[in-house]
């Protein structure tokens, strides 16, 4: 029988942490799942816990896959098991997070029920072991289930309602496949550059407000630290998207909400990430002219000066927490 769900684990070097959620994997019984883990080239002990899980459970009445490959980043992982599913839909689940291994049954009924191209979930945040967190943004904790088209999901992804992330969404393997869409290798904010296009994708959505998925938040993330290469891919992201959007049935205004909402992030990750007084100057003397290109509809100079403003506060009140914190550690 062809299942329903295949779940992909991209891991790499993720030992301390991956155990929970191959616990929570081997308790799945459900013969309507497919499990596909891909070991992206780990130098740890990831990849014998991996062998190790695949050992055990290869004969059990769901199917599992392990694919071993060659580092080359979270995309080509991801991309490198979404070609090796056989399911109707595709969930993607990082190696050192965890899901509501609970609701899966329920989970797996609703997709049969109700057949939706793209189901978007909430999520809650969790620092190591510590108690989850959650992020009460995303969640109403009514537990409701919201029909809507794929357009109006893109809406919400415009207006901060939900985020890029791959894990917050299951999606039918048809929406990947018939328009193409693949994670960019080599590059990170791999979400922002193929979320809105399974949006743009999709006709029938649901949002269940439940946490399905728990992330774990962790410092070395490369979300946390804004380096010149995670800029550089934060900014093709957005170039790609402003190129794209403009092809696709989504409404103007929400492409230009996006934009404006993830150039406004490159443009702040980046400047946090600078030393030199004279490239912080350039990158202030670059926002306007940058904004300005973003010629995606009716831009009016009201709404560009907010985005320029709340910038231009946000890097002053850095550099005023970065001097006090200096002043702090030279005492």
């Amino acid at each position: 029988m062809k299942p329903i769900l295949s779940i992909v684990i991209p891991v790499y070097n993720v030992e301390h942490e991956i155990k929970p959620l191959l616990t929570q994997l081997s308790s799945i019984k459900d013969n309507r799942i497919e499990i596909v883990t891909v070991d992206d080239g780990s130098t740890d002990g990831s990849k014998e816990l991996l062998e190790d899980f695949y050992r055990k459970n290869k004969n059990r009445e769901i199917l599992v896959h392990l694919i071993h490959t060659a580092n080359q980043g979270l995309s080509h992982a991801r991309n490198i098991g979404m070609r090796a599913t056989h399911g109707k839909y595709i969930w993607f689940i990082d190696g050192d997070d965890l899901f509501a291994s609970h609701k899966l049954t329920e989970l797996i009924n609703l997709l049969e029920e109700k057949n939706p191209d793209i189901l978007q979930f909430g999520y809650t945040r969790f620092i190591n072991d510590s108690e989850i967190v959650q992020d009460s943004i995303f969640l109403s904790g009514k537990h409701s289930i919201t029909s809507l088209s794929g357009s109006e999901l893109f809406d919400w992804l415009s207006e901060s309602k939900i985020e890029s992330f791959s894990w917050a969404h299951i999606c039918k393997t048809s929406i990947y496949e018939d328009h193409d869409i693949e994670f960019p290798s080599g590059r990170v904010f791999e979400d922002i550059a193929t979320t809105y296009q399974l949006f743009a994708g999709a006709t029938k959505c649901l949002y269940w407000d439940y946490p399905l998925y728990h992330y774990r938040n962790r410092s070395e993330s490369i979300m946390n630290e804004p380096t010149a290469q995670s800029c550089d891919d934060l900014f093709w992201a957005v170039e790609q998207a402003g190129h794209k959007l403009l092809s696709l049935p989504v409404r103007t205004d929400s492409v230009r909400k996006f934009l404006l909402k993830n150039t406004y992030t490159a443009f702040l990750r980046t400047y946090e990430g600078q030393t030199e007084v004279e490239e912080k100057a350039q990158i202030r003397r670059q926002i306007q002219a940058y904004f300005l290109s973003l010629k995606v509809g009716r831009l009016t100079l009201h709404s560009l000066k907010i985005y320029i403003i709340k910038l231009l506060l946000l890097m002053n009140a850095y550099e005023r927490f970065e001097k006090a914190r200096g002043k702090e550690l030279n005492v």
